[in-house]
């Protein structure tokens, strides 16, 4: 018997294959329903930290009763938004952190945040696993969650009453960066130049699958019309499943009720996009170049490109209508490839000094699959534009 409320179909028959299981052998039971219509989901893009610390106050302040869970990414963070909160929030409300290298005694907090003497907890995911507390009224997310997983367990823990709460996410691509050192452990990315042993070889594996999740959050994150449950829904459905109608809760539904939307199929641009990566890769790959999202987004859009030699491809001075105009848009396209497997990329942790402690990444595109354009073509691309952006 194999049981899961979140468990992908892909994942499920891994789990079978390397258990050595058949799949009629095994009966399965899962949860089939996402709605959560006791909770409120809403993104909210990030700016400075001042200005993000501000909007937690804001939200804090309107929490007239319950508890609130803050996640942060690391300890640092969590302890720096500890600190932030103690010291100008003004609001009195008792506050522990929790992670899971604090001592002992400080881990005693948590006896705190069982008897409601505590209403406010700022953590890592390390805490929540078995948590089924009802008063919970608001889970912040300080940075985007690891994973989709991660985003329906650690939202879910609000609203176990069944009254109103709210899940908030603060997001920015900057936290790739955190969240993709946090995945891999702080060890640098794997280069080219390494040897094909069995190890790397895995480790490369276990690389592209972080890339692979970081980008269904960002996705997730940056979608703007589509319903928040029916995404969830679609994500971890299995074949033969019935996708329920849009919540009418979300900030993706209330958007859509107060905006001029319409649905499109942008095919055509998806196919035009990867024929953009492919020029690119034909021009830069003799000069061993690497190729951002930033590049393919500028050629596409036919904007000013950061590296000139672009401006001299054809599919640049091309005179083409477009249906995804806005490099908000044609963002939200590439990564829609990138995370349906279309287009390869590369997420590169390294040490700008060796001896150093800080790490820093960056992003580029590594290719296309072959015969992406048919497989494109193959594909459903109907998506949510506002008529103020075309």
């Amino acid at each position: 018997m194999m049981l899961t409320g979140t468990c992908k179909e892909s994942d499920a028959y891994l789990i079978l294959e390397n258990l050595g299981l058949a799949s009629n052998d095994v009966a399965f039971v899962r949860g089939l329903s996402f709605s959560r219509p006791e909770l409120t989901m809403k993104m909210h893009p990030k700016s400075t930290k001042e200005k993000t610390i501000g909007e937690i106050i804001t939200l804090l302040k309107e929490l007239n009763e319950g508890k609130c869970i803050i996640y942060c990414p690391t300890v640092r963070i969590c302890d720096d938004v500890y600190e932030q909160l103690q010291e100008k929030s003004g609001l009195g409300l008792p506050m522990a952190v929790y992670y899971s290298s604090l001592d002992s005694e400080e881990k005693k907090k948590l006896k705190s945040w069982k008897e409601n003497t505590i209403q406010l907890i700022i953590a890592t995911n390390a805490f929540g696993m078995g948590l089924n507390d009802k008063k919970v009224r608001l889970v912040i997310h300080y940075s985007f969650p690891l994973s989709i997983g991660n985003l329906v367990q650690e939202t879910g823990r609000a609203g176990r009453d069944h009254n109103p709460a709210k899940c908030i996410i603060f997001y920015t691509r900057h936290d790739i960066c955190t969240n993709y050192t946090i995945i891999t452990q702080s060890r640098e990315s794997i280069t080219e130049d390494m040897n094909d042993s069995f190890e790397a070889n895995k480790r490369k594996e276990y690389l592209a699958k972080a890339c692979e999740k970081i980008f269904e959050v960002v996705h997730f994150c940056e979608e703007q019309y589509i319903c928040r449950e029916q995404m969830l829904a679609e994500y971890f459905a299995w074949n033969g499943d019935n996708l329920s109608p849009p919540c009418a809760h979300c900030d993706n539904c209330l958007r859509v009720q107060a905006e001029l939307v319409h649905e499109v199929d942008v095919k055509t641009d998806a196919i035009k996009m990867v024929g953009v990566v492919e020029e690119i890769i034909n021009k830069l790959r003799e000069s061993g170049k690497l190729i951002s999202p930033k590049d393919i987004i500028q050629v596409y859009c036919q904007l000013k490109c950061d590296n000139e030699e672009l401006t001299s491809l054809n599919i640049y001075h091309e005179t083409r209508k477009k249906i995804v105009r806005t490099k908000a848009d044609a963002q939200h396209l590439l990564d829609w490839l990138i995370i349906r497997g279309m287009v390869k990329i590369m997420i590169n942790l390294y040490r700008p000094n060796p001896n150093g402690n800080t790490l820093q990444t960056n992003i580029h595109i590594v290719g296309v699959i072959e015969g992406v354009t048919a497989i494109v073509m193959e594909k459903n691309w109907k998506m949510w534009l506002c008529h103020s952006r075309r």
